[in-house]
């Protein structure tokens, strides 16, 4: 066989090869991507009341610091979608006292507030991410009724998100087990909800 026809020959099979290669990265890229995905926008619902004992683990600083930063992007991310609704700025302290609070959270499936709630507002959430939990959160705007802007339960976690008084953030976090998954506490100053004051601080969308 000639040698310019045998390079040809080889050059051919190098670069079959080279498009089933690419072809592979490419597929197995969008898989990754794809699952990435689905396991972000999977929310758990680990509601269910219980009296048995979870074990726990201390999330890192390294961690920290990028949960803290989703937490805002987040929220911000919310808040942008609604008319002269300000973004919040981290507030170091709010963060610290919600994560002193989240620290002492016993794992056991049961969400209760804070004592000293007056203060600030508060929203809790267990078994999402942290971009979950806010999501969850802000998805009762599916339930407020602009028409009739008064305080619910079933949106008070939405309305506190975008309240346009409140300016800071600060959240905590835990881990609970594979069960339970993570316990988001996030605070907020000045407090919303309050009475006679919703038109003026949950505001239409953009």
């Amino acid at each position: 066989m000639r040698p310019l026809v045998l390079f040809t020959l080889i050059h051919q099979i190098n670069c079959a090869l080279l498009t089933i290669y690419e072809t592979h990265i490419q597929t197995v890229t969008e898989s990754v991507q794809e699952i990435a995905f689905e396991t972000l926008t999977q929310w758990s619902t680990n509601y269910i009341e219980t009296t048995t004992t979870h074990t726990s683990t201390i999330v890192t600083t390294t961690t920290m610091e990028a949960l803290d930063a989703h937490a805002l992007f987040r929220h911000n991310d919310k808040r942008q979608l609604h008319v002269n609704t300000s973004d919040l700025l981290w507030d170091e302290s709010l963060a610290q006292e919600a994560q002193f609070f989240a620290d002492g959270y016993n794992c056991n499936g049961t969400l209760i507030h804070s004592d000293a709630k007056s203060q600030y507002g508060e929203n809790l959430a267990l078994g999402y991410d942290t971009i979950s939990a806010i999501d969850a959160w802000y998805n009762e705007i599916d339930l407020y009724d602009y028409d009739n802007p008064v305080f619910s339960s079933d949106t008070g976690h939405f309305t506190q998100l975008v309240w346009k008084s409140s300016t800071l953030l600060g959240c905590g976090y835990k881990y609970c087990d594979s069960y339970f998954g993570q316990y988001t506490v996030c605070r907020y100053a000045i407090s919303g909800n309050w009475a006679d004051q919703f038109v003026d601080n949950v505001l239409p969308l953009a």
